[in-house]
């Protein structure tokens, strides 16, 4: 474990998260993921709630190259990047005969998504549903994926709502591992772009999104970012304080 910003990060490579997911689903317990970017780190500063979710989940991945190069930097340990799309197609690869339940987006991203999982890997999809609901119908959404007696479920909300619902209803779901998925499933239905592979590779699909939407992102870059790169320059002043001292 290394700890960065108040949060504390399992390096962990996409084999031994999903062999944990298999546990996960023999156990019969309910487990939830999250993936950490540098916006989330951010906003975990200042959202105590949000931190304490993000040091509950039974898994945390990196998400995002900026995420693996300071782990990398600070700590000198090896994650892979691995976000809620990569849990799909990894999870859909292995156990498509797992229980699958996809909750998010508007209808027609969702039913695009669950047609692409089941022609593409014959995933075994018990349950679906829009992430437009009211508060008076969580009973009944909750009870919908429980009755369905599902092993995994993708939930396709922003951050910090799927944060939010992973934790809030963590003593009421009984899926066996829960995934915030962020936009994957606009991807998948093709209303938004992931960026090419080599521009994953070189830490740019940021920039990548941002050219996509950049009156949505600008803000999000331009402020998150300078805050993120002044937690890394403190984060790393603390560590070569802690190293002076012990020396």
């Amino acid at each position: 474990m290394v700890t960065f910003a108040n949060i504390n990060v399992y390096p962990i490579t996409l084999q031994e998260s999903i062999s944990k997911v298999e546990g996960y689903v023999k156990s019969n317990r309910y487990h939830y993921q999250i993936s950490l970017n540098a916006g989330k780190i951010v906003e975990a500063q200042k959202d105590e709630k949000l931190l304490k979710i993000i040091n509950s989940a039974d898994i945390l991945n990196a998400d995002g190259m900026p995420i693996k190069v300071i782990i990398q930097f600070l700590f000198g340990r090896h994650t892979d990047r691995l976000g809620g799309l990569d849990y799909m197609d990894g999870l859909a690869l292995k156990y498509p005969e797992y229980k699958y339940y996809f909750l998010g987006s508007t209808e027609d991203v969702v039913l695009k998504t669950v047609n692409h999982y089941r022609s593409k890997y014959n995933m075994n999809i018990v349950g679906w549903r829009n992430g437009f609901f009211k508060k008076n119908e969580l009973v009944d959404l909750i009870n919908d994926i429980n009755q369905k007696e599902t092993d995994i479920l993708f939930v396709a909300m922003g951050t910090p709502a799927k944060e939010y619902f992973l934790y809030d209803n963590k003593e009421l779901l009984k899926c066996k591992f829960a995934v915030g998925v962020g936009g994957a499933f606009n991807i998948i239905a093709g209303v938004s772009k992931r960026a090419p592979y080599w521009v994953q590779k070189i830490g740019m699909e940021w920039f990548y999104r941002f050219i996509q939407e950049p009156r949505r992102m600008w803000y999000r870059y331009l402020v998150g970012n300078s805050k993120f790169i002044w937690l890394v320059i403190k984060e790393n002043i603390k560590n070569h304080t802690k190293i002076d001292k012990y020396n």
